[in-house]
């Protein structure tokens, strides 16, 4: 019951106690006394409940005290206690920390295409668009045991943060496990991903240059993890251009050495040109035939049949016949060959035609695996995927951790409300149980 209430019931019982004591009056004036006197004395002839109404009243005051006395120890319990302490801890012995922050994103490199070079990365995959969340990586790796452990080895975290120096509360153990100095890592290293694939960093130490130092470093072992999630694949597509080329050189040189075995077993180094040169001699033979023919039916109609004009046409015309016929069998029959094989021409013509295609046909090839190889290898030199770091680690001026004050009054705030929320759910609860 609250305090109000517990008056008034004491009010009540004092007044009941008077009418007891004093019968006469309280019948005829009601309850109470107007004016009290010494104890023991009476008024109008009757004696009043004075006394029992000071005990009463004195317990009331007893009972507030108490009360007040149990509410002023739960305050400096609860609000007073934590508030010294986090006073005294920051203003006398917490050690300023420094924080380092920066923000990065990453960027893909997309260099020129060519034939050659999309021929490669379709035979290596290098060409499939890159589905993996790279973001979502270089998040996990700035947690991982992994950035830890290297970090560690480069700048010593260890001894830089176990120092006595810093106070017993902020420092690592001397003697923590790999769990506890991955999870004091995270505790010095905050991350916060953006949604436009940016990711902010926020370095905490115990000094402003070594705050800078481990963000730098930091940095530069993602920029490193970054570049090598593609060196494998430009590493294959290195190998597989010189591959390529060395399958293109035995090729070529296979042409090469069946086109000269053909010539040194035909003995002509071009049989096309021989061709050529055949069916020109058939045409001009064809055209002085044409000729004499003509010359021939211009006679006959003035001469007689066994005029010498007329003979020697005939004469001509038939030699010239034979001589086309003898041509053309050249060029369709068969020739000699090795060992006196004959050949066809036309087969001599078509085997030719035929290394004379693959000849070049691997000469093209040859030169599209040299280009591929270049490029490749352009490829491999070049950074695809690196990061951007848009806000460099910054060199921290003043402590950004932890201010005495600030610290203090949060402490205060906080528990003050604790307090009171307290207080009200006790205070209804007690008299949920008295009512």
């Amino acid at each position: 019951m609250s305090d109000v209430e517990d008056t008034g019931t004491a009010i009540v019982k004092a007044g009941a106690d008077a009418k007891v004591a004093n019968p006469g009056r309280a019948a005829g004036r009601g309850i109470g006394v107007r004016r009290a006197g010494p104890p023991g004395e009476a008024r109008d002839g009757g004696p009043v409940g004075w006394p029992a109404t000071a005990q009463y009243a004195i317990a009331l005051v007893e009972r507030r005290r108490s009360r007040s006395r149990r509410l002023m120890g739960w305050f400096a319990l609860v609000v007073l206690l934590p508030t010294l302490l986090t006073a005294g801890y920051t203003f006398l012995v917490a050690t300023p920390r420094y924080t380092s922050d920066f923000e990065f994103t990453y960027q893909t490199y997309k260099g020129p295409s060519s034939l050659a070079t999309g021929l490669v990365q379709s035979v290596t995959g290098t060409a499939q668009n890159n589905l993996v969340d790279l973001g979502a990586i270089v998040y996990e790796y700035l947690r991982s045991s992994t950035l830890a452990d290297k970090l560690d080895k480069e700048l010593d975290l260890r001894r830089h943060f176990a120092s006595h120096d810093i106070d017993w509360m902020s420092r690592l153990d001397d003697d923590s496990s790999r769990e506890g100095f991955l999870d004091y890592f995270r505790s010095r290293v905050q991350l916060s991903q953006g949604l436009g694939g940016y990711i902010k960093v926020e370095v905490d130490a115990f000094d402003p240059a070594f705050a800078q130092t481990l963000a730098k470093a930091i940095v530069a072992a993602a920029d490193a993890m970054v570049d090598d999630l593609t060196a494998r694949a430009r590493q294959n597509e290195v190998k597989f251009a010189e591959a390529e080329l060395g399958r293109q050189e035995d090729r070529v040189r296979k042409a090469r050495a069946a086109m000269t075995q053909f010539q040194n077993r035909q003995g002509d180094q071009d049989p096309s040109r021989a061709a050529n040169q055949l069916g020109t001699i058939v045409g001009t033979i064809e055209g002085q035939l044409s000729d004499a023919r003509g010359q021939f039916a211009n006679a006959a109609g003035s001469l007689a049949p066994n005029s010498p004009i007329i003979v020697q046409l005939k004469a001509k015309i038939a030699a010239l016949e034979g001589q086309l016929k003898a041509e053309q069998n050249r060029l369709a029959s068969d020739r000699p060959g090795p060992g006196g094989t004959a050949t066809p021409y036309s087969q001599v013509l078509d085997d030719y035609q035929g290394l004379q295609l693959e000849q070049e046909f691997a000469k093209n090839a040859y030169m599209a695996a040299q280009q591929g190889l270049v490029v490749a290898r352009a490829d491999a030199a070049t950074k695809q995927n690196y990061l951007v770091d848009f806000i460099p680690p910054d060199l921290p001026q003043h402590p950004s951790y932890a201010f005495p004050a600030e610290a203090t009054a949060t402490v205060f705030l906080a528990s003050l409300l604790v307090f009171a929320f307290g207080s009200l759910v006790l205070g209804a609860a007690r008299d949920q149980m008295m009512g």
